[in-house]
């Protein structure tokens, strides 16, 4: 099947993230890649609330591997 036809009928975009994280004690730090995906039926025009929910998908696996509390913000997307 043609992935810009699965595109349209599900809404859904593989988007590729880089970011940026540090820890909370302010021991580590470092940069990161991530695949997720898009959905334009939930997030319409709202890219701020995208990049805000990938933000904390990514704490929380971060936070998994590592244990400790972090905070990350996303540079780029595509």
């Amino acid at each position: 099947m043609d992935s810009s036809l699965e595109t349209k009928k599900t809404g859904l975009r593989e988007v590729f993230v880089s970011y940026h994280f540090t820890t909370l004690d302010l021991t580590n730090n470092g940069f990161g890649n991530f695949v997720g995906q898009f959905n334009a039926e939930v997030y319409g025009d709202s890219m701020a609330k995208f990049i805000q929910d990938i933000e904390k998908s990514i704490e929380m696996s971060l936070e998994n591997q590592l244990a400790i509390k972090c905070k990350v913000k996303v540079l780029f997307f595509r």
